[in-house]
C-alpha cells in the first residue's frame, strides 16, 4: 500500500473554502435566474439577433455556474470526509498499536486483526477521495 500524507486541518479548510464557493456559484446562479429582457436594444431584426445570442450566453454561464456549485460542493464534502476518515485512522492506529508490538518489543497481536481493521479504514479513505 502506498504512504499516504495529509494534514486534516487543511483538508478541513479547504472543504470549508470549496463549501463557500459554492455558496458563492449558487448566488450567482440566483441572481442570473432572469434572462435578459427583450427589446432592450430595439425592435429590429439585428436587435432580435443580438437579444437571442445575449440569451444563448447568458444560459451559457447559468449552466457554467450551476457546475461551479457542483464541482466545489462535491470537493468540500471530499476533502472534510478524507479529514474526519484521517482522524479515525490515526485513532485506531494509536488504539491498535499497543496490541501490535508487546511490552518488550515483541509482536503481541499475530493474529492479523490490527491490520485488517487498519486496512478497511485506509480503504474508506481511498474511496473518499
Amino acid at each position: 500500500m502506498s504512504e499516504i500524507e495529509y494534514e486534516p486541518d487543511r483538508l478541513r479548510q479547504a472543504g470549508r473554502v470549496a463549501a463557500e464557493a459554492a455558496r458563492h456559484a449558487e448566488s450567482v446562479v440566483n441572481r442570473l435566474d432572469t434572462p435578459p429582457a427583450t427589446g432592450i436594444a430595439g425592435r429590429t431584426p439585428m436587435s432580435a439577433a443580438f437579444h437571442q445570442a445575449l440569451s444563448e450566453h447568458h444560459q451559457a454561464h447559468v449552466r457554467f455556474a450551476g457546475h461551479l456549485v457542483n464541482n466545489y460542493s462535491t470537493a468540500g464534502k471530499r476533502a472534510t470526509k478524507t479529514a474526519a476518515l484521517g482522524d479515525e485512522l490515526t485513532a485506531e492506529t494509536t488504539r491498535i498499536a499497543p496490541r501490535t508490538v508487546g511490552d518488550a518489543g515483541g509482536v503481541g497481536d499475530t493474529s492479523g486483526q490490527a491490520d485488517s481493521e487498519l486496512s478497511q479504514i485506509a480503504a474508506r479513505i481511498a474511496e473518499a477521495m
